[in-house]
């Protein structure tokens, strides 16, 4: 499996810190899914492992989780939207600082 053909676990810190700014833990967001078990104690530890990517399916799989979850039906949205305020992007976190617009990056 390629990067090409998955989606970077960045994600899922994205998900994870929304859920706890309206009370709710991960429950068992990871349960059941395929990870490299001889590399990492948990699912868990996997799928919040930010350098690690997943396939298509497992990334579906646990945002409808977390979207049942939160029973909101605006859930994706508020997720997304809630990124910037929690500062939930992992190491994304460093370009924020250093660059004060989008076009500082380009410079």
């Amino acid at each position: 499996m390629s990067r090409l053909d998955c989606i970077s676990n960045r994600n899922f810190k994205i998900l994870t810190a929304y859920l706890q700014s309206i009370g709710l833990d991960e429950g068992r967001l990871f349960d059941g899914l395929s990870y490299p078990e001889g590399q990492y104690e948990s699912a868990r530890d996997f799928f919040l492992d930010e350098d690690e990517w997943t396939t298509y399916e497992n990334f579906e799989t646990i945002f409808r989780r977390a979207r049942k979850r939160s029973g909101d039906p605006a859930f994706y949205f508020r997720c997304g939207a809630s990124s910037g305020p929690l500062r939930s992007w992992g190491r994304f976190n460093t370009f924020v600082r250093i660059f004060a617009t989008p076009n500082d990056g380009f410079r």
